[in-house]
């Protein structure tokens, strides 16, 4: 399974790591043998990150899969990923995605990112080539589960949620709402809705038509933003490289109409980019 969802679900583990190494395992199992889910929860970490005890997958289902019956959003979460990822279970990627909409029903933001993930297809590492993962690909589920998500004021679902409406993924383009929810994302300093903003901007695909100072600002925040990859950064400086070149252009032309007082109909052109440069998927 793709290198997102292992990160989503150690990093959750990881979340009480400061508190395991000082328990008493024995007393943490009495507690979560009671229902305890706070214990359960424990110990999962415990044997999936082997701190102070060994690592032992079989025990980390022994104590989640009660919680998730029971509909816990992090029990739901974390099994769900085993199941997609098929790690010390017997890979289901169905039950793996009805674990994960059942804990982002709950809020769990980490449980939409990775359906995002799953519906669109692709995660940081690129496209999906798991057939049982491709076969779930959907638009309507991508905006589904990003609009459920709007209002938690996440980056990563408003981004999705922003390209939905801009491009009719799963709904009917909305420049307004794709550009509220872009803008939204971007404040919150998520690299992909400031290239994507870049885009709108330079390539006037909305009726705020082109803005080429709009565009370059965006660029550059996405060219400047670390949390990006440098492929996706160098795609930011790429498109400052555009704005600037066709400025250049616009500005010459200007600098001609000056000599030529006589011949008002004279038109600025909007800037373009070979066809060539623009094909392949920046993002």
């Amino acid at each position: 399974m793709k290198a997102a969802f292992s990160v989503l679900f150690y990093s959750f583990l990881s979340y009480h790591f400061a508190f395991a190494q000082s328990i008493d395992i024995k007393a943490l199992r009495n507690r979560a043998d009671t229902g305890n889910i706070e214990a359960a929860l424990k110990l999962a970490e415990i044997y999936a990150l082997g701190i102070d005890a060994p690592e032992n997958l079989d025990s980390v289902i022994w104590f989640l899969r009660p919680h998730a019956e029971a509909v816990h959003p992090e029990a739901c979460f974390i099994l769900g990923n085993l199941y997609l990822r098929g790690t010390g279970i017997s890979k289901n990627i169905s039950k793996g995605i009805s674990l994960l909409e059942q804990s982002a029903a709950k809020g769990n933001i980490q449980a939409v990112r990775v359906l995002l993930d799953v519906y669109s297809g692709q995660d940081d590492d690129g496209p999906f080539t798991d057939p049982g993962l491709k076969a779930k690909i959907s638009n309507a589920s991508v905006f589904r589960v990003a609009n459920m998500a709007k209002e938690w004021n996440d980056p990563y679902a408003l981004c999705q949620l922003g390209r939905c409406y801009l491009e009719g993924i799963g709904t009917a383009i909305h420049d307004t709402l794709a550009l509220y929810y872009l803008e939204a994302s971007a404040a919150w300093g998520h690299g992909i809705a400031q290239l994507v903003l870049g885009d709108v901007y330079f390539f006037a695909k909305t009726y705020k038509g082109y803005d080429v100072m709009l565009a370059h600002q965006w660029y550059q925040l996405a060219h400047q933003n670390t949390k990006l990859s440098l492929d996706q950064r160098a795609l930011g400086l790429e498109g400052m490289m555009w704005v600037e070149r066709n400025f250049h252009a616009l500005r010459n032309q200007i600098i001609a109409a000056t000599w030529m007082w006589s011949d008002w109909r004279i038109e600025f052109s909007v800037p373009e980019v070979k066809e060539k440069d623009f094909k392949r998927k920046r993002y």
